[in-house]
């Protein structure tokens, strides 16, 4: 009996460490995302939008890869969320405000995302202190929105490599720009929608 207890604490222990691992692969994937941000400033620093043109889809794609493996392995946890998100916002509002702030990437462009994301923040942390945290989901458009933003960063660091002076470059550049203000403005505008119904409710059934 003692060599089947054995037997069966063994098996448990396994399962318990391949379970472990299973979660560390998403959340890996996710720290190597936000550990490549530190490399791709310095080589925007140091003048090499070519290698930083060449990094910036990998981690884009982590970002697909990481969600995708959690949902699959079933691992999804608070904390694989959280990191997702917090390597999502460092790696977008770092590329977002050098390349801003250097004048590469367009302003009005810049404000909207860099805004839209602080006042949400702001939000959110009223809601907290308050006590009355609210979920909103992501909504579309603040999807598109984070979307064209990555393309708008691609095609910034890649007119660094072949030059801003074709007008395709440039028209793409000024449509996606235009996009990233509209979208980022409509999310806004849906998130504090949404906001304001879940506190309704919340409040009509206190």
């Amino acid at each position: 009996m003692d060599g089947l207890r054995a037997v069966f604490l063994i098996m448990n222990e396994e399962r318990q460490y391949s379970h472990i691992s299973l979660v560390s692969l998403p959340n890996g994937i996710t720290a190597l995302r936000l550990v490549l941000v530190f490399p791709m400033l310095f080589f925007l620093q140091s003048g090499h939008e070519p290698w930083v043109a060449a990094l910036f889809p990998v981690a884009m794609l982590s970002d697909a890869l990481d969600g995708w493996l959690a949902r699959r392995l079933g691992v999804v946890s608070q904390l694989g969320a959280w990191l997702d998100a917090t390597a999502d916002k460092v790696l977008l509002w770092g590329l977002t405000g050098f390349l801003a702030f250097d004048g590469q990437f367009p302003a009005l462009a810049a404000i909207a995302v860099l805004g839209r994301d602080l006042l949400l923040w702001l939000m959110a942390l009223l809601q907290r202190w308050r006590g009355t945290a609210l979920v909103v989901r992501p909504s579309m458009s603040g999807k598109l929105a984070i979307a064209a933003q990555m393309m708008l960063i691609e095609l910034v660091l890649l007119g660094q490599e072949f030059g801003q002076k074709r007008i395709l470059t440039m028209r793409s550049m000024d449509i996606l720009a235009w996009s990233v203000v509209i979208l980022s403005g409509t999310s806004l505008i849906s998130y504090m929608q949404r906001w304001h119904q879940q506190s309704r409710v919340r409040g009509c059934r206190a």
